[in-house]
């Protein structure tokens, strides 16, 4: 059997191009394997954040001050744009290391004259499942938003360690 080289995933930012071009120039994600081999994955002005496991990169970028996600098939290279619920700023965001599941919370956009929607909404914990498009909130037993400060899956990605807003930690399943 045969298996495949060890690979690693790397962001380049272009400074030096924006400086000489006067433009903005894109973020880029790369992979790359211990033989040097490099390979593009995704280009945006402003990745934010990435993660990447043996089947899936994620990315988010921000476009015309909102966050969106996109999705990766490292096997056939297909990119999908995924829908958020609500526009903000990516706070948190956590990939099963050997799922297709992804974890992450959202800072709303702030409208003074409505405090009460950003309460409402900031840092809730979000599941997407990649292969299905699936999005949806992560709950209590009394069935209210779990709103999260930091996210890590286990090893195995069945189980991802949450720490809330109020300092207690959780183990939560996004399954």
């Amino acid at each position: 059997f045969t298996t495949s080289s060890a690979r690693y995933a790397y962001l380049q930012r272009n400074y030096s191009l924006e400086i000489a071009s006067g433009k903005e120039a894109d973020d880029i994600v790369f992979l790359e394997d211990l033989s040097g081999n490099s390979e593009q994955l995704f280009a945006a002005p402003r990745i934010r954040n990435y993660r990447i496991n043996d089947q899936f990169a994620v990315v988010a970028t921000d476009e015309e001050g909102s966050d969106v996600i996109y999705t990766v098939n490292l096997k056939t290279r297909d990119i999908k744009k995924e829908r958020l619920y609500i526009n903000g700023k990516i706070r948190e965001l956590a990939l099963s290391p050997q799922g297709s599941v992804v974890l992450y919370t959202v800072e709303p956009d702030y409208n003074p004259d409505d405090p009460q929607s950003f309460d409402k909404y900031a840092y809730q914990l979000r599941a997407l499942d990649i292969k299905t498009g699936e999005n949806y909130l992560l709950t209590d037993d009394k069935k209210e938003a779990l709103k999260a400060e930091t996210l890590q899956f286990s090893n195995d990605g069945q189980y991802a360690l949450v720490k809330d807003l109020q300092g207690s930690y959780l183990v939560v399943s996004p399954f």
